[in-house]
């Protein structure tokens, strides 16, 4: 587990701030492990699998060539896999290209909709980031800089929005206090309703 502090703030605090968070901190431990259990088997990636971007579903077309890449076009993702690449090789390079194409779709819609949110809650991030978290949505930490799942670019837009006005309300709360659910709220009243979407999510994509 990682611990994300004001500099400002000492250690003795820190870890008394621990203790007495100690069986919060054990409750969302087993959360997440629990998470992590219930997943399902690696999806095998085939012809005409349907995946979901931004909440509609799309179909996959796997396809040889010269080299691996992906074409996204009117809703059907070609996966062309490289002649070079072995048989045995094969699914892991479909997970990555899909990854990669995740990867592109959310940055974009990152970089078109955090700049909009942010403004609207008057606050000011350093970098953002699309990473490959195991067991959460993103992460805010106290120089300003905001990194989000790959995965979201699965979920309908305003549930992606509300990951984001999360990890925007850590700018001035880097915890979750009262005071950070109370911003939260002001910015995303249905929080609680995404949380379950994010849910149901959760068990389709973790390839």
């Amino acid at each position: 587990m990682r611990v994300l502090a004001p500099t400002w703030l000492s250690e003795k605090k820190i870890i008394a701030m621990l203790n007495a968070k100690q069986q919060w901190i054990t409750n969302k431990l087993k959360e997440q492990n629990a998470l992590l259990a219930t997943r399902p088997p690696l999806p095998v990636i085939a012809e005409d699998t349907t995946l979901t971007l931004f909440g509609k579903p799309f179909s996959i077309s796997i396809k040889s060539g010269t080299k691996t890449q992906f074409v996204f076009n009117r809703g059907r993702l070609a996966l062309i896999i490289s002649t070079r690449v072995k048989p045995e090789n094969v699914q892991a390079h479909l997970s990555k290209q899909v990854q990669l194409f995740y990867r592109e779709q959310l940055q974009a819609q990152l970089q078109n909709r955090l700049p909009i949110l942010a403004d609207n809650m008057g606050l000011v991030y350093q970098k953002v980031s699309v990473k490959n978290f195991k067991a959460k949505w993103g992460s805010c930490n106290n120089r300003g800089e905001l990194d989000f799942n790959w995965r979201l670019a699965a979920m309908p837009f305003e549930t992606i929005d509300s990951v984001c006005i999360h990890e925007l309300a850590h700018l001035k709360h880097l915890d979750h206090s009262r005071d950070f659910w109370a911003l939260v709220a002001k910015y995303d009243p249905e929080y609680q309703f995404h949380k379950q979407v994010l849910r149901q999510y959760s068990t389709q994509i973790w390839f």
